[in-house]
């Protein structure tokens, strides 16, 4: 069974690798826009990320660890956050960081 923590894990792991975007879930090779579902895919938003990590964006998982990560970065809008003109993978990285940690303790 998948946990939150995983969920968290498996996401920053898919930035820090393959990419982080802004403005969209996820793009292709050539920048377009693109499903994060699709193996093409390679870079993603943070919420596009989590929904790759949790296969779907309606599981209890996602719900979670969104949470888990918006207490991490004091605001329920990932997106917005996401995309602020100023952020940075380095940003988004350790804001996973922090929401990994904070569901290390809580265990």
């Amino acid at each position: 069974m998948t946990t939150v923590l995983q969920v968290l894990k498996k996401a920053r792991k898919l930035i820090e690798t393959k990419g982080w975007t802004q403005g969209v879930e996820a793009r292709d090779e050539d920048g377009n826009s693109i499903d994060y579902r699709d193996e093409r895919a390679i870079c993603f938003c943070a919420l596009g990320a989590l929904w790759r990590a949790a296969d779907g964006f309606e599981s209890d998982l996602v719900v979670d660890a969104r949470a888990t990560l918006a207490s991490c970065v004091h605001t329920d809008h990932i997106i917005d956050w996401n995309d602020r003109k100023r952020r940075t993978k380095e940003d988004v990285l350790a804001a996973f960081d922090r929401a990994i940690k904070k569901v290390t303790r809580e265990k």
